[in-house]
């Protein structure tokens, strides 16, 4: 995942055709799914903490839950950080 991550960043027209094809979209629509959200992921394969947050406060409204969720509840670094290191990625 963390490459693929990382061929979706860089390879923007690869990424596109792969939609076209595989999505089965067409290329106005892929462009923009593409625009609105190759930044979802940073460059090590991780989520930004506000985008994580946004996350769950969409899910708590759709769900009706009113207690605060910590990002702790929801998401185990570990996993990730040792797939960096097999990978050689430096974490900023």
């Amino acid at each position: 995942m963390i490459n693929a991550n990382l061929y979706i960043r860089e390879q923007r027209e690869g990424t596109v055709n792969t939609l076209v094809q595989w999505g089965r979209v067409d290329p106005a629509h892929a462009y923009a799914s593409y625009d609105s959200t190759v930044k979802a992921f940073n460059a090590d394969g991780s989520i930004p903490e506000n985008g994580l947050r946004q996350v769950i406060e969409q899910a708590q409204k759709e769900l009706g839950v009113t207690r605060h969720v910590s990002l702790d509840e929801v998401w185990d670094l570990a996993p990730l950080r040792e797939a960096q290191k097999e990978l050689s990625i430096k974490v900023k």
